[in-house]
């Protein structure tokens, strides 16, 4: 991403819609940064997304999430979610999901070149590779 382009952020507040009574928490955030003040402006934010984590790829066209929510209002729970990221607005789009075996995501990280996902999970310890996209 060139210096003079659009930056955006991505912010998982880790909403638990649980804890909130609500379907509809908001947990994933997206801010347009302006590189000359540092100030964010709201750009959009996902209802029913509140990723435990959230890893941008190094080409900045994906962005991933990872849920270790539990409940019956929680329907990505042990999932990773790739998502597509519009370059002039910054919104992400869902373009796939992969459940897990188990549930508990804690750490989700990208492989250098963007090719592969690896999650590893508070219960059991289980570290899983996926690819990417």
């Amino acid at each position: 991403m060139s210096r003079t382009s659009t930056a955006y952020a991505y912010v998982s507040s880790y909403a638990n819609s649980s804890a909130t009574g609500s379907a509809d928490a908001i947990g994933l955030h997206v801010f347009r940064l302006d590189r000359h003040t540092g100030a964010l402006t709201p750009v959009q934010q996902v209802a029913g997304a509140s990723p435990v984590w959230i890893e941008v790829a190094p080409s900045g066209r994906f962005l991933y999430t990872c849920y270790s929510l539990q409940g019956a209002d929680t329907p990505r729970v042990g999932a990773v979610d790739a998502f597509t990221i519009d370059p002039h607005t910054g919104i992400p789009e869902l373009l796939n999901r992969v459940p897990l075996q188990e549930s508990g995501c804690a750490h989700l990280a990208l492989a250098p070149d963007g090719r592969h996902v690896v999650v590893a999970n508070y219960y059991g310890g289980h570290v899983r590779r996926s690819p990417g996209r």
